[in-house]
């Protein structure tokens, strides 16, 4: 299949892209963390049930099941035994059993991606599903922090650039040699218009959080110039 940075605009699923562009820009995202808190039986993996929990879905293996793995009160893992409750449950084999107790379900792990077809941040480390859906290939946005600012690590040559640029902002940090940009992302907070700065009681919620299709214009006119001044340096 091709890649959506090859297909026609028309074949890319824009509902799924609108979706996640809006949820990108609910600021609660990245403000909290996660961690391993399941174990998947038939992938033999500890995950996070918030980054990865339907990818762990396996109807074909029945006896194969997802194990929750809770916390005491003085923070420690609580190991289940079996597969699954009575009367269906049997003995974990006791090399998955080692292995499973050997994985780190303690550590705050803070989430540093968003992928646009499933709407929902998560961390890398903890899920390698997500970049590769087969309506939606590429749609990984990598997330850095600057300060109390969330923000998008954009080359300026993605297929998504177009479609959720409007949900960014002008450039945290631009790369020496030209190589990317960190993009702040326009959480949804009632606030003035990010383009001419006009009060929040101007803005209809159809622009948020601009207060015009012009200034939507403009905001987008301005990354399509920062694009192309990009790439006109890396072919000098």
């Amino acid at each position: 299949m091709s890649s959506p940075a090859a297909l026609p605009a028309d074949e890319i699923p824009m509902g799924l892209v609108r979706l996640g562009r809006q949820r990108l820009q609910f600021d609660n995202h990245f403000s909290e963390t996660c961690r391993r808190d399941r174990f998947c039986l038939r992938c033999v993996v500890a995950y996070c049930s918030h980054c990865c929990g339907n990818h762990h879905f396996h109807p074909e293996w029945p006896d194969l099941r997802v194990l929750r793995i809770d916390l005491d009160t003085e923070g420690r893992p609580i190991f289940p035994t079996r597969t699954a409750p009575a009367p269906d449950r049997h003995p974990i084999p006791p090399d998955i059993a080692k292995f499973m107790r050997a994985q780190d379900y303690t550590s705050p792990l803070p989430r540093d991606a968003f992928c646009i077809h499933c709407s929902k941040s998560f961390r890398v480390d903890v899920c390698a599903h997500h970049g590769d859906h087969a309506r939606l290939r590429d749609c990984v946005l990598r997330i850095e922090k600057r300060g109390w600012r969330t923000c998008v690590r954009c080359a300026g040559d993605e297929w998504w650039v177009p479609h959720i640029g409007v949900a960014l902002g002008d450039p945290v940090l631009v790369d020496e040699q030209g190589r990317y940009e960190l993009l702040r992302v326009l959480t949804r907070v009632r606030g003035p218009c990010v383009e001419c700065g006009i009060g929040a009681h101007r803005i209809p919620r159809e622009f948020f959080p601009f207060c015009s299709e012009t200034c939507i214009r403009k905001h987008i006119r301005r990354i399509e110039e920062r694009q192309e001044a990009r790439l006109a340096a890396r072919r000098l």
